[in-house]
């Protein structure tokens, strides 16, 4: 009898312990409310997350998210981006990008900026143009057919994000 209630103990301590371990994989993988660089909201379409000082880092999109790299030499940084069409994190050199379309996900007209809470129309420049990646290249190209916008390359958008 008291081996029963020992194996049922261990089953329970187990399934407990895996739930925890899951638990705290899934909650270190999603991304906080508000971008730690530019503090808007992330948008999970563009969600970008980037590696600095071995830390993972989340951004609202790839532009603000590169923008912490200007620093790190000519190789771009290791990082995850949102497929739009698939709301999937993959990595970001396995992407293209469509920048300057006309959805723009950083920026609106209303914007409460600061502690003043004045209404402003003027997009945060370093979301601006818009960056939205996507891992398959014809998924790219349908959404720039429909919203404009060029495809470039994570390295292209890297070095463009450094120029800057």
């Amino acid at each position: 009898m008291k081996t029963i209630w020992l194996v049922v103990l261990l089953a329970l301590l187990a399934i407990v312990g895996l739930g925890i371990y899951r638990w705290s994989r899934t909650s270190a993988e999603r991304e906080p409310a508000a971008c730690e660089v530019c503090e808007r909201p992330i948008h999970r379409a563009t969600a970008f997350s980037i590696n600095v000082d071995s830390r993972e880092v989340w951004a609202c999109c790839p532009r603000c998210g590169l923008s912490l790299a200007r620093g790190d030499g000519d190789r771009p940084p290791q990082a995850r981006a949102t497929d739009y069409p698939t709301g999937r994190l993959v990595p970001a050199d396995h992407c293209v990008f469509v920048e300057g379309a006309d959805i723009a996900p950083c920026c609106s007209p209303d914007v409460i900026v600061g502690a003043e809470k004045v209404p402003t129309s003027k997009c945060f420049d370093r979301c601006y143009p818009s960056a939205i990646a996507f891992e398959k290249p014809q998924d790219a190209a349908d959404y720039s057919r429909k919203h404009g916008g060029t495809i470039v390359s994570f390295e292209t958008l890297f070095r463009e994000v450094k120029k800057s």
